[in-house]
């Protein structure tokens, strides 16, 4: 196992920046999610216009999740190419965005499914506790025609216990899906970029074994996620303050765009110096 630790010097930290094109790329990865955000407002505002507006906005807030679902993969595809690029050493600006778009998609539609399936305990937990929740209501139900009291009691006793277990779970679920987000989704990444392959991304043992082979540089990498998320968070909550004075809603999408893109051409850096660094 290598000692080495992330190199974050300027030219990993401010790369990005350092494009001839950063801003066309923001323009456009971030334009992507702010289309999703207009599409939104656009189907609110149809609400207020009868029956051709319902229709409309039914329509497209039906459709507007498998859009939203589709630039994911488009970026994540993208991500993967920054990553092959930062692996063998070449800069980013060999990789535009405005292309490749449906091989790019394809592999993140795989990135997709290998999230999907560590996701599955936290799905069926979720459901599971649904139902916990409701199933003493259903006992009350159906004895609210009986004068049956130790039923009654039984089925009250019932309801604060499910209620109890049901937050208990629900605690369960975000502390899984943050060890998740930290620790096995940035993993599951650096693997199915490697060879672009669903079975390594599914490889549980070898998800683990890399993680437990670099974890500090595992934390590292998600301390810097979290600052710089925090920045750009910071900075946006900032800029919506500056929406009272008009400029906000010009600040606001440029500080989205530019951090999330900022962010993917970073975790692309950290993810390639993970793997080069665990060989």
């Amino acid at each position: 196992m290598s000692k080495k630790y992330l190199d974050l010097n300027s030219d990993v930290l401010f790369s990005f920046f350092k494009l001839s094109d950063w801003k066309e790329r923001a323009f456009m990865v971030g334009g992507l999610h702010l289309l999703g955000v207009l599409i939104y407002i656009l189907a609110i505002i149809l609400f207020f216009i009868p029956i051709i507006g319902w229709a409309i906005a039914f329509i497209i807030l039906m459709l507007l999740p498998f859009l939203i679902m589709v630039v994911n993969f488009l970026i994540d595809g993208y991500k993967l190419e920054l990553i092959e690029a930062s692996r063998k050493g070449h800069s980013h600006k060999k990789i535009p965005f405005n292309n490749n778009y449906m091989p790019r998609i394809k592999q993140g539609f795989y990135v997709g499914i290998a999230n999907l399936v560590y996701n599955l305990p936290i799905i069926i937990v979720y459901f599971f506790s649904i139902a916990l929740l409701f199933s003493p209501v259903f006992l009350l139900m159906s004895s609210a025609g009986t004068s049956n009291e130790t039923q009654e009691v039984l089925g009250v006793f019932g309801v604060f216990g499910s209620m109890i277990v049901f937050y208990i779970l629900i605690f369960a679920i975000y502390i899984y899906q943050l060890l998740y987000s930290i620790f096995i989704y940035p993993v599951m990444f650096l693997l199915y970029s490697r060879k672009n392959s669903l079975r390594e991304a599914l490889d549980i043992k070898a998800v683990f074994s890399f993680l437990k082979n670099n974890f500090l540089n595992i934390c590292l990498y998600a301390l810097i996620t979290v600052v710089v998320s925090f920045v750009f968070g910071f900075l946006l909550s900032i800029s919506f303050f500056l929406i009272f004075l008009c400029i906000g809603f010009v600040v606001a999408p440029v500080v989205f765009a530019v951090g999330l893109t900022y962010l993917v051409h970073l975790q692309a850096e950290l993810t390639a110096q993970l793997d080069l660094q665990s060989k």
